[in-house]
């Protein structure tokens, strides 16, 4: 017995130690691995060690040679960040929200690049490699309170190297010449596009004003309604989707100080519209829309940053009543409706099927497909019911149709618009407005031919 104990506990230590092997191999190939992730790195920081960041860009020549750089130091682009509740944001030269992927990008580019070979590690060569005037300089601010500038030189004259050093140290390395393009940012690249800062689902009022009507929004529960300069419902997907047109605006360019020649083409500029946003949280944003000839241009009222738009824009926000409209004529369900009059011809359901009040043994299916086309109707454009298409109207309407569901019923007529073939009029009792639309929409309303009970698939007779 004690026998076996020993060899059971034997191979108990046995298998701990390879257990403890086989953790210590996996921690070992871990390890290897962050090792060769890391070797050759020149500057090795983790971008959420960094807070802040000053960057110097100055343009230069394809070659980067240190003359091309001294002679367009005065144009460098010379930008701070610093990093606000997990956002970057541009102090200076403007205060505004950075590209946070743009951000995102450089540091990963500096964070992870790798030297090829180590230069020299004297200080008084530095000019030689173009690293006392650097083509880009980054200085990032630490967590910890420290900082540390990352620095590139000029190409190497021979392949595809560039040089680079850290204020950590004198060494100068080489690596691709990648980092150059990938840190020679302007402040336009810098900066947030998207001008905006607002997201449509928190928006609950839109006031839109042009030059010579306004249009008044509200959401309530979920639903839009237009409250001026009518009250109505509105058309959900196409209100929404100009919000997200409005809130997605992005600038191909920005004139924080306008110069003079902006100053003037600004002023020969006319509005487009001023979009009045309310927000959930109280906050309301406004923003000017201007049509500068070809050219369109938004600004926030009071600011002096002008932001420039594509011209594409120009339709996308310009929103009639009738575009946010719902311009749904019927809320009825068609499986509702039980009986139907056209022109005094009257009409019921037979179960699943319509038939001819008085003789059951005339189908009807056409009404099957005339109270779909009215359920699911769109109005080309409404028309006010006291205003001049509704007093044109002739006393009698072309046709008159009465749907009934229970003890409901729905009242319509319609007329011919005589100046539009493929259009009709609508009226629909106890609504004032008349509505435009397609003749295709009552084209069941007069059927081909009644026919007998079983026999909708033969062809009219003469056909």
């Amino acid at each position: 017995m004690n026998r076996q104990i020993k060899i059971l506990a034997g191979l108990g230590v046995a298998l701990l130690g390879l257990g403890g092997l086989a953790t210590w191999d996996e921690w070992k190939t871990k390890q290897d691995e962050r090792d060769k992730e890391t070797k050759g790195v020149i500057l090795p920081l983790k971008p959420d060690q960094i807070t802040g960041i000053h960057l110097v860009s100055r343009p230069d020549s394809d070659t980067g040679d240190k003359s091309a750089s001294a002679a367009v130091a005065e144009v460098a682009t010379d930008v701070t960040l610093k990093r606000e509740n997990n956002l970057w944001m541009i102090k200076s030269p403007v205060a505004t929200r950075a590209d946070q992927q743009v951000i995102s990008d450089l540091l990963k580019s500096v964070t992870e690049y790798k030297s090829e070979a180590e230069i020299s590690t004297k200080r008084d060569q530095w000019a030689t490699f173009g690293l006392e005037t650097p083509r880009r300089r980054l200085d990032f601010e630490l967590s910890d309170g420290k900082t540390i500038g990352f620095l590139v030189g000029i190409n190497a004259p021979v392949g595809f190297s560039a040089y680079a050093a850290t204020t950590q140290s004198d060494t100068i390395y080489s690596g691709s010449q990648y980092i150059a393009t990938s840190l020679g940012k302007t402040l336009f690249d810098l900066r947030d596009k998207k001008f905006l800062d607002v997201s449509p689902a928190t928006v609950q009022e839109v006031v839109i004003n042009y030059p010579k009507s306004q249009i008044t929004l509200r959401r309530a529960e979920g639903k839009w309604s237009i409250t001026e300069p009518v009250s109505a419902i509105a058309d959900a997907s196409t209100v929404n989707n100009a919000l997200d047109d409005l809130c997605g605006l992005k600038a191909v360019e920005f004139f924080d100080h306008p110069d003079q020649k902006i100053i003037a083409l600004i002023k020969k500029a006319t509005t487009h519209s001023t979009w009045k946003l309310k927000l959930t949280e109280g906050k309301e944003v406004s923003v000017d829309l201007l049509e500068a000839g070809e050219d369109f241009y938004a600004r926030f009222p009071g600011q002096e940053t002008y932001f420039k738009l594509g011209s594409d824009n120009k339709i996308k926000l310009r929103k009639s009543l009738d575009d946010l409209r719902d311009k749904r004529i019927f809320s009825f369900e068609s499986g509702s409706i039980d009986a139907v009059e056209v022109d005094g011809q009257k009409f019921k359901k037979k179960g699943n099927d319509w038939v001819q009040a008085g003789d059951e043994t005339k189908s009807a299916p056409h009404i099957r497909g005339l109270i779909v086309d009215l359920e699911y109707a769109k109005a080309e454009s409404i028309h006010d019911g006291g205003g001049k298409v509704a007093k044109e109207l002739p006393n009698a309407p072309l046709h008159t149709l009465t749907l009934t569901a229970g003890q409901a019923t729905i009242k319509v007529s319609s007329w011919d618009a005589a100046d539009r073939r493929d259009m009709a009029y609508l009226r629909v009792d106890g609504n004032p407005n008349v509505f435009l639309i397609k003749k295709t929409i009552l084209a069941n309303v007069a059927p081909e031919q009644v026919k007998p009970v079983g026999d909708e698939l033969m062809p009219p007779s003469g056909k």
